[in-house]
């Protein structure tokens, strides 16, 4: 799936029907999905947020959403929920996720997800996650949502080269460690 082939980016006009996509979806998470067994979270969320479903994509996306495994359609899904489909149309946004090698596990976030293979990113546990724990008592939850989630779509060397670096730093002397957490993200990804 490509994000030329997956329609326009115009603006689609659609309005989420929450404040907080991204609060939204974690507090259902919470709520309504104590474990990895209902995986149709993701539809529900693109339906409570955006008021969308699966009748929004074309048939060959459609078709390509059905061919991921249960659990990558509802990360995608869910992760697309929390995106802002006032901007692109969700198709756009669809390839974008698609093309990216990680994604957020939005389950992690909700505290109900705890697999060791998840298809989605567990901020926690990898050397740069502990180093930056260990040196300056940090972890994802003193990070804005939204960064946190583009950080978690690089690949994982890239996470780990930031969060190194991040670690490294002296943060004592940064205003806004979510808006210099998102500085590195761009450095970093636009070097790639």
């Amino acid at each position: 799936i490509n994000a030329e082939y997956m329609g326009d980016s115009r603006n689609y006009g659609l309005h989420s029907k929450v404040s907080n996509p991204l609060l939204h979806v974690v507090s259902y998470l919470k709520n309504n999905c104590s474990s990895q067994a209902s995986l149709s979270a993701g539809w529900t969320s693109l339906k409570e947020v955006w008021g969308i479903g699966p009748a929004i994509f074309n048939q060959d996306e459609f078709r390509w959403l059905q061919c991921q495994t249960t659990e990558r359609r509802d990360c995608l899904l869910l992760n697309l929920a929390i995106s802002d489909l006032s901007e692109l149309t969700p198709s756009a946004q669809l390839g974008y996720l698609s093309q990216r090698p990680n994604l957020l596990c939005l389950r992690y976030l909700a505290g109900v997800c705890s697999k060791v293979n998840c298809v989605g990113v567990h901020p926690t546990h990898t050397p740069g996650w502990n180093a930056l724990r260990d040196m300056w008592s940090i972890s994802y939850l003193d990070i804005d949502p939204y960064v946190l989630t583009y950080l978690c779509q690089q690949s994982r060397v890239t996470q780990e080269s930031i969060l190194t670096t991040l670690s490294s730093c002296d943060l004592r002397s940064i205003r806004n460690l979510s808006q210099y957490v998102g500085e590195l993200v761009n450095k970093y990804s636009t070097c790639a």
